[in-house]
């Protein structure tokens, strides 16, 4: 006999549903309760790699932004030395 939650099953069998039915639509039920349990380990596995990714990701951005900055100043220097120098 597979996995059943046993107060789905007395909640059927007290509302007269025969001995049979209620076992396997608790079986069900349980099956799943197992599946979506699944997934949400799943998701939560995927939600710390979207994580890690966008800490990654938020690194290597500031280095093209801090590289941005420099061939801005490497530019403005020479453009700003003919006015004031």
């Amino acid at each position: 006999m597979s996995l059943m939650l046993s107060k789905t099953y007395d909640a059927l069998t007290a509302a007269v549903a025969p001995e049979e039915k209620a076992r396997e639509a608790a079986e069900e039920l349980a099956s799943y309760d197992n599946h979506f349990n699944e997934l949400e380990v799943s998701i939560e596995r995927l939600t710390g790699k979207i994580t890690a990714l966008d800490e990654r990701l938020t690194g290597k951005i500031n280095i093209v932004y801090w590289m941005l900055g420099l061939i801005i100043i490497a530019e403005a220097i020479p453009f700003l030395n003919k006015f004031f120098g």
